[in-house]
């Protein structure tokens, strides 16, 4: 079962809290779905009361973004400034601005611009980044280093890993929210596979903006 968000009113999942959303214009669709659907109810809502919150306007705690093409490629040429979109990058550049620390790859550390970040970066990796002298480079296990992190720079932690080091997270129950943004392009390397996640998450959000579908999937994390 499926609940469309229109201009008048908001239907809303058994057992997904909803509240009111200001960073989307009336125009978006949303739909929000569960992975059993046994346990699917829906109601009304009238816009304009406080009584409702959409996963997005929780507050972070451990959250993964990733931009794929419609075939799940997230590198093109070495680098994801092919598969992303306008639309992505205005949207990343805010998320990155709410969050206390930043974790990525070591790959990704050797092939994106991280030279500078609006909050600390810490790069998990078995090797030095001097391109990166800034960086907070921890030779461990990702799980470990999402913890480490929360302990010494916040709870709103913001993994930017590429597709291998979040698929790795995911699967260990260690991300609580998948920002995903699925653009036109396709043919790249390093897939992702969304579709596998999306049908595992709790619950998800689409939103649809230009020539970018952005879903936020919310999983129950293991603490």
């Amino acid at each position: 079962m499926i609940a469309e968000r229109t201009r008048g009113d908001i239907s809303v999942c058994a057992g997904a809290p909803i509240k009111k959303d200001t960073t989307h214009s009336e125009h978006s669709m949303f739909f929000f779905t569960h992975v059993s659907q046994s346990m699917i109810m829906s109601h009304t809502i009238e816009i304009g009361t406080d009584n409702f919150y959409l996963v997005q306007g929780r507050i972070m705690s451990v959250r993964a973004t990733i931009v794929a093409g419609i075939d799940g490629s997230t590198c093109i040429a070495g680098s994801s400034s092919q598969v992303t979109s306008t639309a992505d990058r205005s949207i990343f550049l805010e998320r990155r601005r709410k969050a206390d620390c930043i974790i990525i790859g070591g790959n990704t550390a050797r092939n994106e611009p991280y030279a500078k970040t609006p909050v600390p970066l810490v790069v998990i990796s078995r090797k030095e980044h001097p391109n990166l002298p800034a960086a907070h480079v921890w030779n461990l296990d990702p799980r470990e280093g999402v913890i480490k992190a929360t302990h010494e720079f916040g709870e709103n932690i913001l993994i930017e890993g590429g597709a291998a080091f979040i698929t790795y997270l995911l699967e260990r129950n260690a991300v609580e929210f998948l920002e995903l943004s699925v653009t036109a392009a396709r043919g790249g390397t390093d897939i992702f596979d969304f579709e596998r996640f999306l049908k595992q998450a709790d619950v998800v959000i689409k939103n649809v903006l230009n020539d970018t579908t952005f879903y936020t999937a919310t999983f129950k994390m293991q603490k």
